[in-house]
């Protein structure tokens, strides 16, 4: 039989506290990081549609007039 796993960590009888502030801080990046990944997934993504370009060349349209112009064929596809 083995013998038991020694553990050298000191033994703190106190419970650990977070700091809320500093949770609230970091919660708040992480969400913000998320947002911008989300972001330019949805530029890329617009781009690859022609959405942009047809934006450019046709002005201040119509979702039924975007959709048209561009490679998806629904209006809901470009509703944002």
């Amino acid at each position: 039989m083995e013998p038991p796993i020694q553990n050298d960590l000191p033994v703190n009888n106190r419970s650990s506290s977070i700091n809320p502030d500093a949770l609230n801080e970091l919660l708040g990046r992480m969400v913000n990081d998320l947002g911008a990944a989300l972001s330019g997934a949805l530029v890329v993504l617009g781009d690859g549609l022609g959405i942009y370009r047809a934006l450019s060349e046709i002005g201040p349209t119509t979702l039924e007039r975007l959709a048209s112009k561009t490679k998806s064929t629904n209006a809901s596809f470009v509703n944002g």
